[in-house]
C-alpha cells in the first residue's frame, strides 16, 4: 500500500469549433487559479492574452486576422500548445 503520494495530471485541453470566425470555447479540465492563456499567431505576435480559473471559457476571435493561431496554455510550469483556424 503507497499513501501520501501525489499524481500530476497532465495538462489537457480542447477548442471548439474549429475552424472558427466569431468565438472559439476553450476547455482545459484542470484549470485553476495562476493559469494563462494566449492567442499567438503563426508570425509570433499576441493576439490576445489573460488570466485562467476555470474549466473553459469563450474567447473573441473576430477582431483576429484570418490564419492559424496557436494557444498556449501555461499552469505549473507545464505548457499546453492547441491549434484553431480563423476563418
Amino acid at each position: 500500500l503507497i499513501s501520501g503520494l501525489a499524481t500530476k495530471e497532465k495538462l489537457m485541453g480542447s477548442i471548439h469549433p474549429n475552424p472558427a470566425s466569431e468565438s472559439i470555447l476553450l476547455k482545459i479540465p484542470a484549470g485553476r487559479d495562476g493559469t494563462t492563456v494566449k492567442i499567438i499567431s503563426t508570425e509570433g505576435k499576441t493576439g490576445l492574452e489573460k488570466k485562467w480559473n476555470s474549466e473553459f471559457d469563450q474567447f473573441q476571435i473576430s477582431h483576429l486576422p484570418l490564419g492559424i493561431y496557436i494557444v498556449q496554455v501555461n499552469q505549473d510550469n507545464e505548457s499546453l500548445y492547441l491549434k484553431f483556424i480563423k476563418q
